[in-house]
């Protein structure tokens, strides 16, 4: 099977999600080179692209370079290759001013991507900017992998002490959206559940291979090295076919069924078992407002040991700063 498809490849989905897991299989790929780190900028840079200049004016574009290698991405790419991309070899590297043309390159140049492969990037909140992806790269594709969200919530709550009601209707949400984008755009969108990843990884990747128009390779199976630093599947060399379903056994029964008041109907269409029946159900804005706050504080304070109370604040403010969202 051959392809004329090289790009962009995007990986979408709530975190905590399976798209750290799917990214790493379809890296194995031959043809396919994401960052090992999401981007996350993409409707920053949209947004305040005008603001930048004339980045093929090189004065320009290393005033733009100032102001994004202070993003969350350059770090961790900086932590995984040993080295930030210069602000000249990026700029050389373009063919074009654009945001799409700006993005492209330095993706490429990040994971060494050649010319006949197909680039992309794994970052979840562009779960909420389909359109947008669609507008910057009308021939560009996206996997979008959905989780059970009573087993998404655990994960939220148990990786970073988050709240799993604010979690389940951000969940209701964005999926729901995220369902709605695929009618739009039938052909440059696939959704794959994250269990169905697991009991079956090679039959879901097949299809993955199938919309994009390459040819299934077997290393596309093995996690070399691990995927995953927290949660169940922690340090596991290939994909661990029993992470699933977790709510069965951890959940108690009274949070388990508020849950699905709120998710009920995008659980029905996603075919997860549901045993509320009955009217679906909004958190109100002002709370989730509320446990948006107490999220943040529950977010520095696990990262706080890491890294520290000043640099943790620091980073995080830039993390929400060039995502434009909540965190």
């Amino acid at each position: 099977m051959t392809t004329d498809f090289s790009g962009p490849l995007f990986i979408i989905g709530m975190p905590r999600s399976g798209t750290k897991l799917l990214r790493s299989l379809l890296n194995n790929h031959s043809r396919i080179a994401i960052p090992s780190a999401e981007t996350e900028f993409l409707p920053f840079w949209t947004h305040h692209w005008a603001e930048y200049g004339d980045l093929k004016n090189y004065d320009d574009f290393e005033k733009f370079y100032s102001s994004v290698i202070k993003s969350p991405y350059f770090r961790y790419m900086e932590k995984h290759n040993g080295k930030i991309i210069s602000a000249e070899e990026w700029h050389q590297a373009c063919d074009d001013w654009d945001v799409a043309s700006v993005f492209e390159s330095l993706l490429r140049l990040g994971t060494s991507c050649k010319t006949d492969m197909i680039w992309g990037d794994k970052s979840p909140s562009y779960i909420r900017h389909v359109p947008l992806l669609m507008q910057l790269y009308p021939g560009g594709k996206i996997v979008h992998i959905v989780r059970d969200v009573r087993d998404h919530c655990l994960s939220i709550n148990k990786a970073w002490g988050k709240s799993m009601t604010r979690a389940a209707q951000r969940w209701a949400d964005d999926v729901g959206n995220a369902q709605t984008a695929l009618a739009s755009f039938p052909d440059q969108m696939i959704e794959v559940r994250f269990e169905d990843l697991l009991d079956d990884p090679q039959s879901v990747l097949q299809s993955i291979c199938n919309f994009i128009g390459i040819t299934f390779e077997k290393q596309m199976l093995l996690l070399n090295p691990a995927t995953e630093n927290i949660g169940d599947a922690l340090g596991a060399g290939e994909v661990v076919s029993g992470n699933k379903e977790k709510w069965r056994t951890r959940m108690d029964p009274k949070t388990t069924m508020k849950i699905e008041k709120i998710c009920c109907n995008t659980l029905n269409a996603y075919n997860y078992p549901v045993s509320f029946e009955g009217p679906m159900i909004r958190i109100h804005p002002l709370k989730m407002s509320l446990l948006r706050i107490l999220d943040g504080i529950n977010l520095a304070l696990h990262d706080n040991e890491k890294r520290g109370i000043l640099k943790n604040t620091l980073l995080h403010l830039r993390h929400v700063k060039h995502m434009g969202k909540n965190p």
